[in-house]
């Protein structure tokens, strides 16, 4: 858990921030994939259309990947720190 109801209606951390990623924030609030395909069917008859959606799963996956250990690598904590700095 990383937030709880506080004693007046708000809400507080549930654990401290250095020990909540990004990532974890991110999960809980984007549960839907970054990048997705198209809602329609490619036409298989089409060349590019037989082959695009191979093509973009691998590319989405690594780019995926790509900001999962981005986020990973991050803490609220340090986040604040970054924002405080500026």
């Amino acid at each position: 858990m990383l937030v709880r109801r506080g004693p007046e209606a708000g809400w507080s951390l549930a654990r401290r921030p250095d020990d909540i990623t990004v990532l974890e924030v991110y999960d809980g609030v984007a549960p839907e994939p970054l990048l997705a395909m198209h809602h329609t069917e490619p036409n298989i008859e089409c060349p590019v259309g037989r082959g695009i959606q191979p093509a973009l799963h691998v590319l989405y996956c690594v780019a995926e990947q790509a900001l999962r250990d981005e986020l990973a690598g991050a803490s609220i904590a340090g986040i604040l720190r970054e924002t405080l700095r500026v």
